[in-house]
């Protein structure tokens, strides 16, 4: 210590530091590191206790330590930097969205390269803040590299909200993000995870060319041979969730069932599906899933304006399906000026009019292209022949582009896409109470451009 007076000119979190720095008053020795490399950290049990349950019971109730607290499975420099921040003005000069960490100053400065170990001590101590602003940094980092290694933290610290954020990344970005080396080190949870998903911006011959990469991998780190029934073994079951039937049949032919990745009973399987759909027929796959999950746009306007007035009032269109199909999202208008932005909410209905799935506040500004897509955050199965609703609202009045000579149907693969205007009020005996036409959106015009289906 330099200076008697040393609390004068520092706030609390500088004082805490200060304190744990230079060791002043320290009531616990914690060994910190692996057997051979052990190092000791001086603490405070009152600032221990004060903000982790797990240290409460360490040094308080029956189950308290009765000898020297020894951690092993955490460094020392990770634990230091997870019990204080010995930096303060450089994290502030990086701003507030910094600012949170902790156990003594509050505070702390993220990288890709210590969250992970700072997430470990926060989920192992039960210290929520911190695992939540863990969570809100990932969050913001997400891109094609590292999205991969980023889901694989939330499967490994149970941070559902995390993954969900990045496979909402991966519908829109699957080509990009598959072809990262960190695609390869993923668990087989993690590729169930993806192979799972129904909305992929990617051909299932493209992911199934991925997929056999990582078991390639797979089996390296195993330390086996690049074979065939390896590669399947390795994969385990998610072999069933790779869309077979949706290849196109000279791929199949060519790359899959001429090798042995595929059981013989699996390969006549998958045939005799092609050979049914060759035939006009829809024969259900015994082994596999048969729709694909690469989305197309079902446009329904046959005329784009720009002098549309958007208003916050909802937007509504229904719509039918004559043919099983997968809802992924829909397609609206952007706004017209480039230094516009747009916030749009949607909900989707079935034809009971009950919600099933819904987005909030989704934001988008102007595109060359004119129109933005919009995806559920789960793809929706639809019925054949049953009506679905979709209503959006946008929170901002701004000129946007809107459709016009709109078509009641358009041709989706081999079915039909039947649109209607929407009644969305709620069930009467008379049928003057349906409200049949909403003055934004109607089969003729509006801002509802598309469906994204398979």
């Amino acid at each position: 210590m330099d200076n008697y007076a040393w609390q004068c000119d520092k706030d609390l979190p500088d004082c805490m530091n200060y304190v744990f720095s230079n060791r002043l008053f320290s009531d616990v020795t914690i060994l910190v590191g692996s057997n051979a490399d052990r190092e000791e950290v001086h603490a405070h049990k009152l600032v221990l206790m004060a903000r982790s349950p797990v240290f409460h019971a360490c040094f308080k109730g029956p189950l308290a330590v009765k000898e020297q607290l020894v951690i092993t499975d955490i460094e020392k420099g990770d634990f230091e930097e997870f019990l204080r921040w010995d930096r303060y003005d450089v994290c502030q000069s990086l701003g507030p969205w910094w600012l949170d960490g902790f156990l003594y100053t509050d505070s702390i400065t993220f990288s890709m390269e210590n969250v992970t170990s700072i997430l470990y001590c926060s989920r192992k101590y039960c210290v929520d803040k911190l695992t939540s602003r863990c969570e809100e940094f990932m969050e913001n980092k997400i891109d094609a590299e590292n999205v991969f290694g980023i889901i694989e933290e939330a499967h490994n610290f149970g941070l559902t909200n995390l993954r969900d954020k990045c496979v909402k990344f991966l519908v829109q970005n699957t080509k990009e993000s598959l072809l990262s080396e960190s695609f390869t080190y993923i668990c087989r949870e993690c590729v169930r995870t993806v192979l799972t998903m129904d909305s992929l911006s990617i051909s299932e011959e493209m992911l199934f060319e991925h997929t056999l990469r990582w078991a390639e991998a797979e089996c390296k780190r195993r330390n086996i041979p690049n074979t065939d029934r390896n590669k399947r073994h390795v994969l385990g079951d998610n072999v069933t969730l790779i869309r077979f039937p949706a290849m196109s049949s000279s791929y199949f032919q060519q790359k899959v069932a001429s090798g042995e990745f595929l059981g013989a009973d699996e390969v006549i399987d998958v045939f005799l599906h092609n050979f049914s759909k060759d035939d006009g027929e829809s024969r259900v796959s015994t082994f596999f899933e048969v729709s694909s999950r690469s989305y197309q746009p079902v446009l329904r306007f046959r005329k784009t304006l720009r002098e549309r007035q958007s208003t916050d009032d909802k937007n509504d269109i229904a719509f039918e399906s004559s043919i099983p199909a997968i809802l992924h999202g829909l397609c609206v208008y952007t706004p017209k000026e480039d230094s516009e932005i747009q916030v749009v909410s949607i909900e989707v209905f079935d034809h009971r009019k009950s919600s099933i799935a819904s987005v909030d506040n989704h934001y988008f500004e102007h595109s060359v292209r004119k129109i933005h897509d919009v995806f559920l955050p789960q793809a929706i199965r639809l019925v054949p022949n049953k009506r679905y609703t979709i209503s959006t609202r946008n929170s901002y009045s701004v000129k946007s582009f809107y459709g016009s000579r709109g078509k009641q149907t358009v041709q989706f693969r081999k079915g039909v896409i039947s649109f209607y205007n929407a009644a969305l009020t709620e069930t009467s005996d008379s049928e003057d109470d349906w409200n049949w036409y909403r003055a934004n959106t109607t089969v003729d015009k509006g801002q509802i451009a598309g469906l994204l289906l398979s």
